[in-house]
Formats: C-alpha cells, sequence, structure tokens
C-alpha cells in the first residue's frame, strides 16, 4: 500500500508553507527567455573573483578549518573585523563587541533564526506595506499573524505605526530602513526617531534588516536604529556580504543584544553542527587585505550607472504611459505604480509570453492577498544601457496591448450581456 504523504505533513507544512510566486514566474522565464528587468540579485561580472583568488588558494594550507568549527558564532576574526567596522563607521553603539556577531549562511538564515527564537504562532508581527517578500515567508512560516503599516516615499509612516501598536500591540517591528526592498525608500533621521520613541513606549523589538546600506549613491545616511536606540536594547541588527561581494558566499550577520547571544548559540546548535568556516575565512581574508572605502565606492558608481540607464529608459517609455516611479538614491531597486493594471501577476507573464520582458509583479510584497495589484518592482542590478532600452521598449508594448485587450475582453463581455 502506497503511504499518503500528504496526511503525514507537519500543520506548519500544510498551513504555513506554499509555493512561490518566483518558481512560478521562474519556470516561464526559463521557458520564454525575456529580457529580464526583475532580478534582485547582483551583477555577476562585479563578483570579486581574481581579488578573492589568492584567499581560496589559501584554505588548503588550512587544515583546521575543515573540521568542526567549534565556534558557534563563526569565524572568529571576520566577526571582529565587522565590529570594528561598523563602530569606525559610527553605525552601533559602544556595547556592540564581536561577542554579540552572530555570522550566518545569508541574511535569509538570520531571519529564520530570530524567527525561531522570537515568534510562536499568533505572534504579532508588524511589517511595511510592502515589505520584502522572503521575510514574510519566514515569520509566516512561524505562525506569525502580520499587522502592516502604511507607508509613502520616506519610508514607515509614524502615525500608522503607533495606530498599529494600540490596536494590535505587535511583539516585533520588521523593517528595511535604507533602500527598502521592494519601494527603494530611506526612513529620514526624524522619522526614525519617532518610531524608535513608539516602539519603546509599546515594548516592540526592532527587526532591522540593513543588507543595501552600503549600495549607497548618496554620502551619507541616516543613523541607524541600533545606533539611535544606544543602551536600550530593543533592536537586532542584520548585516550581509551579499550585495557587497557575491551571494553565493552565503555570508551575513546579526548583531544581538547580549541576553539573547547564549539562548541563539543554543538554537543553532540544534539545526547545524558546524558553520562553513573556509568560506568565513576567505571573506575575513578579503575585508582584511581590501580598502574597504574604495571597493565600496567601485560598488556604488557601479550601481549608480545601471540605475541612470534604467531611470532613462523608463523615462522614455513607460513614463509617457502613466508609470510613476521613484527615483532611488541607492539599493537595487525602482518601484512603480501603473494605471490601467488590475493584475499585475497576470500582466507579468503577458509581458514574458508575448513580448518576452520580465518584472517583478508588486502585490507578492504584501502581506495581506490583494493588495498592490498595480504595482511592479523593476531591478537595475544586472541590466546594462542596451539591456534597459531594449527591455523598457518591450515592456512599453506589452503594456499597450495589455490595456487594449482587456479593453476587448471587456467588450465582448458587454455585448455578451447585452444579447443575453
Amino acid at each position: 500500500m502506497d503511504l499518503n504523504w500528504e496526511n503525514r505533513l507537519s500543520r506548519m507544512a500544510n498551513n504555513r508553507i506554499h509555493g512561490s510566486i518566483f518558481s512560478d514566474l521562474g519556470a516561464i522565464e526559463k521557458k520564454y527567455k525575456p529580457v529580464c528587468l526583475s532580478i534582485g540579485e547582483p551583477a555577476t561580472d562585479f563578483f570579486p573573483l581574481e581579488d578573492m583568488r589568492v584567499f581560496f588558494n589559501a584554505i588548503c594550507d588550512r587544515r583546521d578549518l575543515f573540521g568542526y568549527y567549534p565556534y558557534h558564532a563563526g569565524f572568529t576574526a571576520l566577526r571582529e573585523w565587522i565590529v570594528t567596522w561598523m563602530h569606525n563607521d559610527g553605525i552601533v553603539p559602544s556595547w556592540v563587541t564581536s561577542q554579540n556577531i552572530v555570522l550566518t549562511n545569508g541574511s535569509q538564515q538570520a531571519l529564520s533564526y530570530i524567527s525561531d527564537l522570537l515568534v510562536d504562532e499568533e505572534t504579532c508581527v508588524a511589517v511595511e506595506a510592502p515589505s520584502y517578500v522572503e521575510a514574510l515567508r519566514t515569520f509566516r512560516r512561524a505562525g506569525a499573524k502580520f499587522v502592516e503599516i502604511e507607508t509613502d516615499e520616506n519610508g514607515i509612516i509614524p502615525e500608522s505605526f503607533e495606530n498599529v501598536c494600540k490596536e494590535f500591540n505587535p511583539s516585533i517591528l520588521y523593517t528595511i530602513p535604507n533602500f527598502q526592498n521592494p519601494s527603494g525608500s530611506v526612513a529620514p533621521i526624524d522619522r526614525r526617531n519617532t518610531i524608535l520613541d513608539i516602539a519603546n513606549k509599546y515594548d516592540v523589538v526592532i527587526i532591522e534588516d540593513d543588507p543595501y546600506r552600503y549600495v549607497s549613491f548618496v554620502d551619507s545616511l541616516p543613523q541607524t536604529y541600533i545606533g539611535l536606540a544606544n543602551e536600550n536594547k530593543r533592536v537586532i541588527y542584520l548585516g550581509s556580504f551579499s550585495k557587497l561581494i557575491a551571494p553565493g558566499i552565503r555570508c551575513g550577520w546579526m548583531v544581538l543584544p547580549s541576553p539573547i547571544v547564549g539562548k541563539m548559540l543554543e538554537l543553532r546548535n540544534t539545526i547545524e553542527m558546524s558553520l562553513p568556516a573556509p568560506m568565513q575565512f576567505v571573506v575575513s581574508e578579503f575585508c582584511l587585505n581590501i580598502n574597504i572605502h574604495s571597493y565600496l565606492l567601485k560598488i556604488q558608481n557601479y550601481y549608480k550607472k545601471r540605475c541612470n540607464y534604467l531611470i532613462s529608459s523608463l523615462d522614455k517609455y513607460m513614463v509617457p504611459s502613466g508609470l510613476k516611479i521613484n527615483y532611488p538614491t541607492g539599493g537595487l531597486f525602482v518601484w512603480s505604480q501603473m494605471p490601467g493594471i488590475k493584475d499585475d501577476v497576470d500582466f507579468v507573464k503577458y509581458a514574458i509570453k508575448n513580448y518576452g520582458v520580465s518584472v517583478m509583479p508588486g502585490s507578492i510584497f504584501y502581506s495581506k492577498p490583494g493588495q498592490g495589484m498595480d504595482t511592479l518592482r523593476f531591478s537595475f542590478a544586472r541590466i546594462d544601457e542596451e539591456t534597459a532600452e531594449e527591455g523598457c521598449r518591450r515592456l512599453a508594448l506589452a503594456y499597450d496591448n495589455y490595456i487594449m485587450d482587456s479593453e476587448k475582453i471587456k467588450n465582448e463581455e458587454r455585448r455578451s450581456v447585452i444579447y443575453e
């Protein structure tokens, strides 16, 4: 007799884990091979592989890295470099030491660990609307109950956050304050101070996800929440090397208040026996041997140029049709609203199949279904000038014809009703 595996699945697997639109769109893109204005992954041609080659070669001289690495917080030298770097940049308070740094296999693992540590079934998590889709999926897996906070071009609207706190008493606020994914917004210092005051008033933990901080096109950014909080240790800060070196190295970090470091390491020990010390060694040696300011400036100039390519092409082909876009000052994304689109997923599939161009539907970045159905997210991370021009030209054709096809369907439906 065949085993009925569906009856063996946990409530979590059945009720909280669902298919991803990324997989569905990825399958369509694989078939139609469109011009991609959707991929949020950094450009492969900018990965510093030649600069890292010597450190990859050096791994084989370090046999101690290939056993079970004994430090569950991660490679010691890298943790020490990170805390020195953050202090030099003035973004963490004086209490942060290397003992507060826990390395992770990318920031997604950090979100997963934090979710396991702090989220129970029905824990209320306040999130920006829109917000990072993979964070939403991670918290949902743990059974979180979401409440959305209104946002604008400057991020979280403080009045909305306070109203949410009064009505729903959230335990956690998850926020991306710099070049938010997907909206690209940056929260100004006055809002950060107000939001932190509200979090203090209602005893809310802040998870500050900051992977795009150094992909900036401006001279300075507002102080971090963890820096503003100072001795009020209610902020967990997340950083990542994915946007700075390469996503495939799977290396990120958490800055944790001391009272939860031990419990976090106990949690990790139930999930994995050891960390990938060889890769963390390579990242450590790379960071120790570069001029970090010159290196970051190269990244910033590179992506600023790519952003300008996309913005110029959108202004040329899509804005005249009514597309409303933000003009980002950093990060990897352009957020937009498109009049006439009632179902963004349907439009994206139509554009891929019929005009060979892909963008990301914006509705997937909301915790509640039915929102953002007229929004799209673009990424300029992997596009050159020619790709931006051709992709936006195709998208304009797709939009014009999608609207015309929609009108034809409406007219046919009207005629059908009349004749009936």
